[in-house]
């Protein structure tokens, strides 16, 4: 894996299965678990080519924007991204000390879209859908390790209150907006990424607005 300043740069599979599946201790490790960048740990159906494509990229305030076409693209791998809207992130800070958006023009499975994201929020497209059936974990710690909730590349960080529904190392809990404390797009159904670690090893499941998410011994 190759670093650039503290943003990682690396290579992962597609990540949603019908079963949730440890990942190997060689593969994970913590800065990239920091990077956020999880939705694709896991093995998936392959996606051809030309079914998720960034267009064009640009970030600053009116009047101001910068073409960052090519540092988004970077951030894309295995027909999926997951990117924070950051200075750092982006490598440029057109409007010191001004609350920036980034545009984005991507394609998916031949429609073009636009998206207007604030700086601090996340550009998220997590790639093949999948059903999530929870493995039988056993006993041991249940921990949170990264959350995210949204729709259509609009994702918060939800990570602190599906925490809060882990109770005796189980959690059984509705993906809704009332028990994520948020509604990052109204009117929407959203879905809901999570990556938690049980008896040492680390697990994904890829919900929908409305299902239930289970992990118990």
């Amino acid at each position: 894996m190759r670093v650039i300043g503290d943003r990682p740069r690396f290579f992962y599979r597609p990540f949603f299965e019908r079963n949730a599946t440890p990942l190997s201790k060689n593969v994970v490790c913590p800065l990239l678990l920091l990077s956020l960048l999880f939705f694709a740990h896991f093995g998936a159906t392959a996606r051809a080519d030309d079914e998720f494509r960034i267009i064009s990229a640009k970030y600053g305030i009116q009047g101001n924007y910068r073409d960052i076409t090519q540092t988004v693209r970077n951030f894309v791998s295995g027909h999926a991204i997951s990117l924070k809207v950051s200075n750092q992130n982006l490598e440029t800070d057109p409007a010191p000390d001004k609350e920036k958006e980034m545009v984005v023009v991507y394609e998916e499975h031949g429609r073009k879209k636009e998206l207007h994201i604030k700086e601090g929020d996340w550009f998220v497209v997590p790639g093949p859908e999948g059903g999530y059936r929870p493995p039988h974990h056993g006993g041991g710690k249940l921990e949170i390790i990264r959350a995210l909730y949204g729709f259509g590349g609009r994702y918060r960080i939800v990570t602190g209150d599906v925490q809060n529904h882990v109770h005796h190392n189980n959690i059984n809990m509705l993906v809704s907006n009332e028990n994520l404390g948020v509604d990052p797009t109204p009117n929407r159904k959203k879905e809901f990424v999570v990556i938690y670690r049980k008896q040492g090893r680390e697990y994904g499941a890829h919900l929908q607005e409305g299902s239930w998410f289970i992990v118990a011994d």
